[in-house]
């Protein structure tokens, strides 16, 4: 399996530009607008990206988030990601960051992604954008991770391919754009796609963008379909079932302000399934969770009160803002339950 996740201990620096902006950015979901149209770093990214046949595209834009995140930026160093890795990673990393003045919590702006295939069969790539110096960043691999590469020069680019049998290859284009891919010929194309004016090719997905586009994180998938699976259903609430098969399409935004954030899911249904009818499913999946939360999760239920779901040019939204004082009771919860499985 080509994958962007497998051994990433492997790939130091690689792990520092593209993994560890996916930590930050999920230590900012934890403290976690509306539409709007693509800004040209988007557009840049998406066209650089295999759009056309992936099931899943996304994006975080990280220096949004720590902007918002209530302080998160300020309270969040460099140092702290030492506690998340081990010794020898966290030397190598602060090596990284010393020598090529790259520092991943003010560097990276932000981070596209796209999945495609199935299961274990699934392939990842990456467009992150970051302020750095892309010659002092090959530099650095190079006599650091020379033994661990192979180097290979596309259209004036250094590419570097993990000379692990994985496959995982990866390119400093400019001192602006970082592109990750399951191989070198995959990073060779967003390469050419990176001064190319072509569009994505995929009218769905770039309709479900436009719907989210606006927010701080977003993520859209055009068939839900034809890359799920209805496996191990047995024991679910009929009502989720029923949600499970009528949607097909998925764009999801996340915002945050500072004082709340803001949750909205545009969902597309199947063929056979009309938008009423889809709200109505909707309607009573959240109904069921509701029910399910009431004795145990009470945090949860009063939430889910507060959701608001509509129809809209033939697709139901959903949506909901949290504010920070159910933030910190959401908190508070998941640290009980995790010490609870500990």
């Amino acid at each position: 399996m080509n994958s962007i996740h497998s051994r990433p201990a492997t790939l130091g620096a690689l792990v520092l530009c593209v993994l560890l902006s996916g930590i930050l950015a999920s230590r900012c979901i934890d403290n976690l607008n509306t539409s709007g149209s693509l800004s040209a770093e988007s557009l840049s990214a998406v066209q650089m990206l295999p759009v056309s046949d992936a099931a899943v595209l996304g994006k975080i834009d990280v220096r949004e988030l720590q902007q918002d995140a209530l302080g998160l930026a300020g309270d969040f160093s460099l140092e702290d990601i030492m506690d998340d890795v081990n010794t020898e990673f966290g030397a190598r990393l602060r090596s990284f960051s010393e020598q090529t003045g790259f520092d991943p919590m003010t560097d990276i702006r932000s981070v596209y992604y796209t999945a495609s295939g199935k299961g274990h069969d699934t392939e990842a790539a990456m467009v992150v954008h970051a302020n750095m110096d892309a010659d002092e960043m090959n530099r650095f691999i190079r006599e650091n991770l020379g033994d661990e590469v192979v180097e290979a020069t596309y259209n004036g680019v250094t590419i570097f391919k993990a000379d692990d049998g994985d496959g995982i290859s990866f390119a400093f284009v400019n001192d602006n754009v970082i592109a990750v891919a399951p191989s070198e010929r995959a990073v060779q194309i967003m390469i050419d796609r990176s001064s190319s004016s072509a569009s994505s090719g995929n009218a769905d997905m770039t309709r479900l963008i436009n719907l989210v586009s606006g927010n701080d994180a977003w993520m859209v998938i055009p068939s839900i379909q034809s890359h799920a699976s209805m496996d191990d259903m047995d024991n679910v609430d009929n009502r989720f079932v029923m949600a499970s098969r009528a949607i097909d399409q998925l764009a999801v935004g996340v915002d945050v302000s500072s004082g709340a954030v803001n949750f909205q899911t545009h969902i597309g249904p199947t063929e056979n399934v009309t938008a009423s009818d889809l709200e109505s499913i909707v309607k009573g999946a959240i109904a069921a969770a509701r029910t399910m939360a009431m004795e145990e999760q009470p945090i949860i239920a009063e939430m889910l009160d507060q959701v608001v779901v509509s129809r809209r040019s033939g697709m139901v939204r959903v949506s909901m803002t949290v504010d920070n004082e159910d933030l910190e009771q959401l908190r508070i919860m998941a640290e009980e339950s995790h010490q609870h499985y500990d």
